[in-house]
């Protein structure tokens, strides 16, 4: 009978070290919680060596990189998946230098990426943004948190410290800034979730007024898109109305209006699959910019390897919408197969209308 009390009292004791730590852990984290302000200045830094104006065609070029661990390899575990980190160090260096020669071989005027670490355990604290700027050396850069959590339970990622990173060769402000966007998650998954943003740059132009604003932009994945969508828009349309030409960039986590649903169908009720945004959100003569001919994403539920790829859900969701004073001259996916990213690059040129 001693020892059934000894060993009640035991399992009692393990229980309640275990439910204090959770608390304390949760303590934790809604106090240290990334709690950024609406707008927040960012330190745009680097070469400003290509002066446009009214009249000009520009290129833009957006790429999610996953972080520099959804390889072909990868199947997170958000998604479905096993994994939560890289599988060594060496997998970042090995994803980040072709995704770098993606880059540079497009050779766009404008970098808009999402999905950067600069101090993740997922990442083995590889600082990504430094990798990706001091490479190409001849842009400026600019960095915007989405995620900052000192601390995530090990079974999903561990520390983050990831953003949005905008570079360009233009002549460009010094000063860019974070723009907030409504929250995806309720409190406590608030404390570790993503902080979705815009990251805005103003290039400015010569013998002109007017700037062209970048808007490097990456939507969640839940229901709160569709607001977060409506908040986009209403910032781009008040910088049209202000005189200026817009370019926003980015992984929208949806369809936009110009992309067929039907040509990547669902191919399982369950998972996530990109809603189609509403084409009554941006009236006017807004341009959507998007090239379904190959995937943009694909779901990293599963390991994309051969055997296997027709079981993989793929979709378009990355793309570009530009303001009525543009003019579209080519939208491209460039096909990287998901070697090195679970997204493809896609590229832009636009003609600013005098």
């Amino acid at each position: 009978m001693k020892k059934s009390n000894k060993l009640l009292k035991t399992l009692l004791g393990i229980v309640i070290v275990a439910v204090l730590a959770a608390a304390g852990g949760v303590v934790y984290i809604s106090v240290n919680e990334y709690k950024p302000d609406d707008t927040q200045d960012i330190l745009v830094q680097g070469a400003t060596t290509k002066p446009i104006s009214p009249g000009d065609t520009v290129t833009a070029l957006t790429y999610s990189i996953g972080f520099g661990i959804h390889d072909n390899s990868f199947d997170c575990k958000a998604e479905g998946g096993t994994m939560s980190m890289a599988a060594d160090e060496n997998v970042i260096a090995q994803n980040i230098e072709p995704i770098l020669f993606n880059i540079k071989s497009a050779d766009p005027d404008i970098v808009f990426l999402q999905e950067v670490d600069r101090d993740s355990k997922r990442s083995f604290n590889c600082n990504e943004e430094e990798m990706i700027s001091s490479d190409l050396e001849d842009y400026n850069s600019g960095f915007a948190n989405n995620q900052l959590c000192s601390y995530v339970p090990v079974g999903l990622s561990g520390k983050t410290d990831a953003g949005l990173q905008t570079l360009t060769r233009l002549y460009i402000e010094e000063k860019g800034e974070r723009v907030s966007l409504p929250e995806a998650e309720k409190w406590p998954e608030s404390t570790i979730g993503t902080k979705e943003c815009m990251l805005v740059e103003r290039v400015e132009l010569k013998d002109s007024s007017k700037q062209l604003v970048l808007i490097n932009v990456q939507l969640t994945q839940n229901d709160t898109n569709l607001e977060q969508y409506k908040e986009l828009a209403k910032f781009m349309q008040m910088e049209f109305a202000n005189g200026n030409y817009v370019i926003a960039g980015g992984n929208f986590n949806a369809m936009l209006p110009s992309v067929s649903a039907a040509k990547y169908p669902a191919l399982e009720v369950q998972g996530f699959y990109p809603q189609q945004l509403p084409m009554s959100v941006l009236t006017g003569g807004w341009k959507y910019c998007t090239d379904d001919t190959c995937p943009t994403a694909r779901r990293c539920d599963k390991k994309y390897e051969e055997g296997n790829i027709k079981k993989v859900q793929t979709y378009v969701t990355d793309g570009f919408i530009c303001s009525p004073n543009t003019i579209v001259e080519e939208t491209k996916t460039i096909d990287t197969e998901f070697i090195r990213a679970a997204h493809n690059p896609v590229s832009v040129k636009v003609t600013l209308v005098k």
